[in-house]
């Protein structure tokens, strides 16, 4: 059954290295509208900001918490940068005299719009708030914001064989969303999601790294590669929205949000590049630097996470 939104008690440790290990229980669903303020979720303000506190800038005091909070997930995919369409030759060469090489590897992320509730104009990976109980399930579902293709056809995220009982899920949640994004655009193509042994915490006993937000949510963050076959793709955002009746609208909307992809420099700050509407690299991106105000302003907590020190340790200063 789906809810408008889940809320869970959730107690925890942090321990003297700074891992967290939390489980959840009494688990609600919620048909009221979805948090829009602290205090909506239920959350313990004083855990939160402890939470929130380690998380910016790596300080923590070891010891226990119980809370409730707003349940979420979100995994970050990154993919081998030359998968990607990139530039021609010589292009590439001119994006390589400004900005250094691109690092082999790229996180790619939606961002979020001006419209967006809560934080907005920021990259973040695919997630989202849960529905029902399922938290992994959920979390798994969500992956399909970031859509891949070729000219001809588009691909199948495939989970590994310890989450195949969400494979059904994910593919009918691809098969949607692929639908309204482009309508009779067939699936042609599958590769493989592999989750990666990075983040220390454990969330129902499920490695990753916990986040939490500004509305009280509580976010379970996976960082997974999805290994591309050859070279060549595109990507774009296949989350959608429901439509509005009274306006006429279709039942789904697509967001149709930019893609961006962070990729790092050997002793330097990540380059956040832009890809256009038509999946490929934008020839006319205004790439950014991730240092100083550029991470405040331009990727949200949960890229802060993937990015920082508790993540994949790409970022080289400010928040943590």
């Amino acid at each position: 059954m789906a809810f408008k939104w889940v809320q869970a008690r959730i107690a925890g440790i942090i321990d003297s290295e700074g891992k967290i290990t939390a489980h959840t229980s009494n688990f609600q669903g919620m048909d009221t509208p979805r948090p829009r303020d602290f205090d909506d979720s239920g959350a313990a303000r004083g855990v939160f900001g402890r939470l929130w506190h380690y998380q910016e800038t790596g300080e923590f005091v070891p010891g226990s918490f119980v809370t409730l909070g707003y349940m979420g997930g979100a995994t970050a995919m990154l993919v081998r940068t030359s998968a990607l369409e990139l530039l021609t030759k010589p292009l590439t060469e001119k994006l390589k005299a400004k900005y250094g090489p691109m690092g082999d590897l790229m996180y790619l992320a939606e961002v979020r719009n001006t419209g967006a509730p809560t934080i907005w104009n920021v990259a973040e990976p695919s997630g989202g708030m849960a529905e029902d109980f399922n938290l992994v399930a959920e979390q798994m579902s969500e992956t399909v914001e970031l859509g891949v293709y070729q000219e001809d056809g588009w691909l199948r995220f495939l989970l590994p064989v310890e989450l195949a009982e969400c494979q059904n899920r994910l593919d009918e949640e691809q098969r949607l969303w692929w639908n309204v994004v482009r309508p009779d655009f067939p699936c042609r193509y599958e590769a493989q999601i592999r989750f990666m042994p990075i983040g220390q915490d454990t969330l129902d006993n499920r490695p990753g790294i916990i986040v939490v937000g500004p509305v009280g949510d509580f976010t379970h963050q996976a960082i997974a590669f999805l290994d591309l076959p050859d070279s060549g793709w595109r990507v774009l955002d296949t989350e959608n929205r429901p439509g509005n009746p009274e306006k006429d609208e279709p039942a789904w909307i697509a967001l149709n949000r930019k893609i961006v992809g962070v990729s790092p420099r050997p002793d330097k700050s990540p380059i956040m590049y832009e890809f256009a509407a038509e999946g490929g690299l934008d020839h006319c991106g205004l790439h950014l630097a991730l240092s100083g105000e550029a991470i405040e302003f331009n990727i949200s907590h949960l890229s802060r996470a993937v990015l920082g020190p508790r993540g994949l340790g790409w970022l080289k200063e400010g928040r943590r």
